[in-house]
């Protein structure tokens, strides 16, 4: 599979660089790299229901499209998998569109929501009310269109501490920064705006 990031395997010497081009387990976390086909994805992403692989997996790193995901500031996605294919109990973060944002769906409730993209949600069940599924876009690093005009940027710095040999590797967002890099696209309120 061909994508935009092969160009860092020239960039590179084979022993600085992990390309994953297929799903794959690794440092306890789930790399699913994009996919066209969504049954693919779901394929996929049942595999991580599997006990044997769920002990391995503390967390899902993917590049999806997700129904009801903002695309833009104004353009909601309407194809793709649904939130709830993805797994109720493990945080899930996201490439794909550029606009950094939060989907949660709580199975109890099964109201979906846009939470305060500065909120860090925990991904736990609360004295056994429910659990949630919780899902991150981080968005681009720097504006590349004009429908990003206005939008706060964010880089992750996710801290993982080792596997015991038995449970996964344990992933945490641990800080997140706004950035400001790159050219700034702004949108004109008015034919006299400069």
């Amino acid at each position: 599979t061909v994508h935009a990031l092969e160009p860092l395997l020239y960039a590179f010497r084979p022993e600085q660089i992990l390309m994953i081009t297929e799903p794959s387990v690794c440092m306890g976390a789930l790399w699913i790299p994009y996919r066209r086909d969504t049954a693919v994805m779901k394929d996929v992403l049942q595999f991580t229901m599997d006990d044997t692989t769920r002990r391995k997996v503390s967390i899902v790193f993917c590049h999806a499209d997700v129904r009801g995901a903002y695309m833009n500031d104004g353009m909601r996605c309407r194809e793709g998998l649904e939130i709830t294919s993805f797994p109720a109990d493990l945080p899930i973060y996201s490439g794909h569109f550029h606009k950094p944002h939060t989907m949660i769906f709580k199975h109890k409730t099964g109201a979906m929501f846009k939470a305060n993209e500065h909120a860090k949600e925990k991904n736990v069940a609360s004295k056994g009310e429910f659990l949630s599924t919780t899902l991150r876009y981080v968005g681009s690093p720097y504006q590349t269109s004009l429908s990003e005009a206005g939008q706060e940027k964010y880089l992750y710095c996710m801290k993982v501490d080792g596997s015991d040999g038995i449970a996964a590797a344990k992933w945490v967002e641990e800080e997140r920064w706004c950035i400001d890099i790159g050219k700034k696209y702004i949108k004109a309120t008015s034919l006299t705006d400069p």
